[in-house]
């Protein structure tokens, strides 16, 4: 555990916490690497019939609640989650189990700003099972550079998912297969869920078991077609 010197909000007494923590520094978690990423595994008791996006997530309309909500969606839908995140600790109990928060890393994004989505990303895992939510962690990578940090913070023998979105493209699939291969290698995960339509790997031949959810776009396209198919028929 870190301990700091920092201008807590009792030195400045205020109550206002969210303006002067900005970087969330009032709660630090043990950390085992270089970068000070907290250690997280995945709750032991993750489970969901389906993921919903936080986007979709605050209305918490009691059909949604037995999903999990996920963050892969583009970073400003759910900077909030870092920037004031007890905000969100009652919403997460009632949906009971979310994916870990995907701050987005990029081959062409600064090294430095990679590695502070990532440490948002960790520290919001840990942040949200402090408070009894159960977490399944995502595991992401960018190209080769990224291994060390991507991987870093994550105890092995941990089930985690992972986001196959844009492999259609073949500089993206073959930065995840090479990826995937090195996360094995590192993590060695106990079970794997995948998130994604396209299949640039045969998880089969890795895990027994693997669970698939499909994209949100995928689901948006299936409603199109079939509102069109009833709509022909109908005529």
């Amino acid at each position: 555990m870190y301990s700091l010197v920092t201008k807590t909000q009792d030195n400045w007494k205020s109550q206002k916490s969210s303006e002067l923590d900005k970087l969330n520094t009032s709660m630090l978690f043990e950390t085992d690497n270089k970068y000070g990423f907290p250690i997280v595994m995945s709750s032991e008791n993750f489970s969901c019939s389906d993921l919903i996006g936080f986007h979709l997530s605050k209305g918490m309309k009691s059909c949604d609640l037995n999903k999990a909500v996920h963050f892969f969606l583009d970073d400003y839908k759910f900077e909030q989650i870092w920037t004031r995140p007890r905000d969100f600790i009652h919403t997460f109990q009632k949906y009971g189990n979310i994916i870990s928060p995907t701050f987005s890393i990029w081959s062409n994004q600064p090294y430095a700003l990679n590695l502070f989505n990532m440490y948002r990303s960790r520290w919001c895992t840990k942040f949200f099972q402090e408070f009894g939510v159960n977490v399944l962690v995502d595991c992401r990578w960018s190209d080769e550079s990224s291994y060390e940090y991507a991987f870093s913070g994550i105890e092995k023998h941990s089930p985690v998912i992972v986001n196959t979105v844009g492999t259609k493209y073949l500089y993206n699939r073959k930065m995840f297969v090479e990826g995937f291969e090195e996360m094995l290698r590192i993590i060695e995960p106990s079970k794997l869920y995948v998130y994604g339509e396209y299949m640039p790997v045969h998880f089969d031949k890795y895990f027994d078991g693997v669970v698939y959810f499909e994209s949100f776009w995928k689901k948006q396209r299936d409603k199109i077609e079939e509102k069109k198919s009833r709509h022909s028929n109908n005529k």
